[in-house]
C-alpha cells in the first residue's frame, strides 16, 4: 500500500507539481488603453537641459559650465533627490553673485522653474515609463500664472523708481495687491482642476422606524409604536440602525 507522500512525489514527478496543492492561477492578460505619452528619460533630459541652459545664461567659464552639466546630469538621474534642490540654490547663488541683468533673470527663473516642474512630474518613475501628456499638463496653468507673476514681479522690481521719486509706494501696493490676486487664483484654478469632492447624502431611516420609543426590556410598544396584541407578548424589534439585538 503507497503512502500519500509516495504518490504526491509520483504526481509531481509526473506533472511537475502536486495536484493536492492549490495553485496560484495566473492574471487574465489586460488591455489598458492609454493617451499620447512620452518616456520618462525625455521629461528627465529635458529637466537635465533646463539646468544646463540655466549654467549657459549665468557664466561663460568652462568650470562653472562643467558643474551646470554635472547638476543637469544629476538631475537626469535622480529627479526625486536632492540634486535638483541643489541646481536650484547654486542658480539663486550664482545669479546673486554677478552683475544683475533682467534678461538673464528671466531667463534663469523660467529654466530653474521648468526643471522643478518637470522632476515633480516624473518623480518616482523608471526612466521606461509611460507619461501620458495629461499628466504632463495637470498644473500647468497654476505654474503659468506663478511664473508670470515672477516674471512681472521681475520687471517691477528691475524698473522700479528710485528713492527720489515722490510716489515708490505704489509700487509696495501694486505689488502687494498682485499677489493677493495670484495666491486666490491658483488656489481657485488648483480646486477647479482637482473638482468636486464626494457628495455625501443624509441617512435616512430603515422602514418601520419612527420617532416613537423602540421596545426595551419590559417596553409595551412595538418598533411602530402601536401596543401589543391581547394577551400576547409584543413581537420583537426589528433590528435598525437605533438599535440592533445582537442574539437575532
Amino acid at each position: 500500500m503507497s503512502t500519500p507522500g509516495r504518490l504526491s512525489s509520483v504526481r509531481e514527478w509526473m506533472f511537475g507539481w502536486d495536484v493536492n496543492t492549490p495553485r496560484e492561477r495566473p492574471l487574465p492578460p489586460v488591455e489598458i488603453d492609454v493617451g499620447r505619452w512620452v518616456p520618462a528619460w525625455v521629461v528627465r533630459v529635458v529637466a537635465g537641459l533646463a539646468v544646463l541652459a540655466a549654467g549657459l545664461l549665468l557664466t561663460a567659464d568652462p568650470t562653472q559650465l562643467a558643474l551646470a552639466a554635472a547638476l543637469g546630469v544629476g538631475v537626469a538621474i535622480g529627479p526625486q533627490g536632492a540634486i535638483p534642490m541643489i541646481a536650484l540654490v547654486a542658480g539663486i547663488i550664482a545669479f546673486a553673485a554677478r552683475e544683475p541683468s533682467p534678461t538673464v533673470g528671466a531667463g534663469l527663473l523660467l529654466c530653474l522653474h521648468g526643471m522643478h516642474y518637470l522632476t515633480r512630474r516624473v518623480s518616482g518613475l523608471s526612466p521606461r515609463a509611460r507619461v501620458e501628456l495629461v499628466a504632463l499638463r495637470r498644473g500647468l496653468v497654476p505654474a503659468l500664472v506663478v511664473q508670470g507673476f515672477g516674471q512681472l514681479v521681475g520687471v517691477v522690481v528691475w524698473f522700479l523708481p528710485g528713492p527720489a521719486s515722490p510716489f515708490p509706494w505704489l509700487a509696495v501696493l501694486a505689488l502687494l495687491a498682485i499677489t493677493v490676486l495670484v495666491l486666490v487664483g491658483v488656489r481657485a484654478l488648483r480646486a477647479a482642476e482637482a473638482g468636486p469632492g464626494p457628495r455625501r447624502l443624509p441617512a435616512k431611516p430603515s422602514r418601520g422606524t419612527t420617532g416613537s420609543t423602540p421596545a426595551g426590556p419590559g417596553g409595551d410598544r412595538t418598533s411602530s409604536g402601536a401596543p401589543p396584541q391581547d394577551g400576547g407578548e409584543p413581537p420583537a424589534a426589528r433590528p435598525t440602525w437605533r438599535s440592533v439585538d445582537p442574539d437575532a
